[in-house]
């Protein structure tokens, strides 16, 4: 199914229903997210980490290689969902690499 912003009402079809099965997730748990340490168990497991925050205009124009600092946005950003994937402690002190999705 096309992802239309502007038709949020329409689902997706029995077909394509279908074909999402297999990529249901069975399980869920709570991380203590400001625990680093809990976090890269959850990844070296293979389980990704969904979080929220809140972000400025840099964060959603960064690019590749970008380390974004909240402290130097606009605090009046907005919400913004992300899936912590890996992590690499051999890059700027701690590195983590994030699958983000912007909305429209």
């Amino acid at each position: 199914m096309p992802y239309d912003p502007n038709d949020y009402r329409r689902g997706p079809s029995p077909e394509a229903r279908a074909a999402a099965r297999r990529f249901r997730i069975d399980t869920w748990r709570q991380v203590n997210v400001p625990d680093t340490r809990e976090l890269k168990v959850h990844l070296d497991a293979g389980y990704p980490v969904l979080f929220g925050a809140v972000v400025d205009d840099g964060f959603l124009q960064a690019g590749r290689g970008y380390l974004w600092d909240a402290s130097r946005g606009d605090p009046s950003g907005r919400g913004h969902a992300m899936v912590l994937v890996g992590y690499d402690d051999t890059r700027r002190g701690e590195q983590w690499t994030r699958e983000s999705q912007q909305a429209a």
